[in-house]
């Protein structure tokens, strides 16, 4: 997997095309609010960063990071991007990659417990400086992840028979603890549907991911007039215990005829985020 360090495919997703961007940056700077806690002083330095949203107390919003030097007397905007608000999940921490900013980077991390050699899930950070300069490999955090889908579209559920692996033999166990008489040819599988299936694949990229899982909420929210559907899914399951949860946020326009409904099974490709808060 490669670190695409931009912005340009998530702009797409939210609507935005490149000859919009400038009245985008103008509004935010004009009437973007200061978030106070993500504000950094650098060490031993004139220069500190902070972000400002647009517009306040929403849901969907945009986030410009700028660079400000007081001894120069200058604020330089090095960064703008949709921004959104997340789930709060608990995780541990696996790796980080910075940009090169100073400002943005991505994180890898996995819920608390699992320790099967899965992959990690990793997510654009944001405020990197401000939530990880100091946090080390290994340390549990409270993470707030959000996703802005690229697509999305309903699953059809499919049945089928398992007669092998973790998941029939967890099924064989349970069967023969309840049935001391019986044996294993008295269970020759365990019938299987797809109702309700969980799964994040990667990508090519980090931060992107193929995900599938049911709606468990629905909400909309807006951006102006841009209508988006917000919807929160699990996206890990460790042995039927639900692990961790996002809301994604998909743009009416990417819909294509598919109204989304709450127990419906979607699957598509979405740009993860994550933040932590003080």
């Amino acid at each position: 997997m490669e670190h695409f360090i931009g912005h340009g495919d998530h702009w797409d997703a939210f609507g935005v095309n490149s000859e919009q961007i400038a009245e985008i940056i103008q509004k935010t700077i004009q009437n973007g609010s200061v978030l106070r806690e993500y504000v950094y002083k650098f060490p031993e330095s004139n220069e500190a960063t902070f972000p400002l949203i647009y517009p306040e107390n929403n849901s969907v919003q945009v986030c410009s990071l700028h660079l400000s030097n007081s001894k120069e007397q200058s604020v330089m905007l090095k960064s703008i991007f949709p921004f959104f608000g997340g789930y709060k999940n608990s995780v541990v921490i696996h790796g980080k990659y910075s940009w090169g900013n100073d400002l943005e980077g991505e994180i890898e991390v996995m819920a608390e417990g699992i320790t099967d050699g899965r992959e990690n899930i990793s997510f654009f950070s944001p405020f990197f400086i401000q939530n990880f300069e100091d946090i080390d490999t290994g340390v549990k955090v409270d993470v707030y992840l959000a996703g802005l889908a690229y697509s999305i579209e309903p699953v059809l559920d499919i049945q089928f028979k398992m007669d092998s692996g973790r998941y029939y033999e967890m099924e064989l166990e349970n069967f023969l603890a309840e049935n001391p008489t019986k044996s294993k040819d008295d269970f020759p599988y365990v019938l299987c549907n797809t109702d309700g299936l969980v799964a994040l694949f990667s990508t090519n990229y980090y931060s992107e991911f193929q995900y599938r899982g049911k709606i468990l909420e629905l909400n909309y929210e807006y951006f102006e007039n841009k209508k988006f559907a917000k919807v929160k899914i699990c996206i890990l399951r460790d042995y039927g215990d639900d692990k961790l949860f996002i809301y994604i946020y998909i743009l009416e326009e990417k819909f294509n005829d598919y109204i989304p409904k709450i127990g419906d099974n979607i699957q598509g490709v979405v740009w993860l985020l994550g933040y932590t808060k003080k």
